[in-house]
């Protein structure tokens, strides 16, 4: 079975990274740490803060996933894109 891989950027900024999975797909978006306040004082969900504050700080990239399978999902993965646009 193949898989793919596709990246959504917005001119030379990478937004996030989709894939397919079995009966969902995932966008894994990667943020620095400066996005730690943004983040946690965001409406996502307990679950996505808690996986982002968790990931080692000595990476300079931190990811988050979100699988989509539901409409909550789909608002969660809206809510990271927006703050991927916030971020500098």
């Amino acid at each position: 079975m193949g898989s793919w891989l596709l990246k959504l950027s917005s001119k030379s900024k990478t937004i996030c990274w989709v894939s397919v999975i079995k009966e969902a797909f995932r966008m894994t978006f990667y943020f620095t740490s400066k996005a730690d306040g943004v983040i946690v004082k965001s409406d996502l969900p307990i679950e996505l803060k808690k996986h982002f504050q968790k990931e080692k700080r000595t990476k300079k990239l931190i990811g988050l996933t979100v699988i989509i399978k539901t409409k909550k999902d789909l608002d969660s993965a809206r809510q990271l894109i927006e703050l991927k646009f916030m971020m500098k």
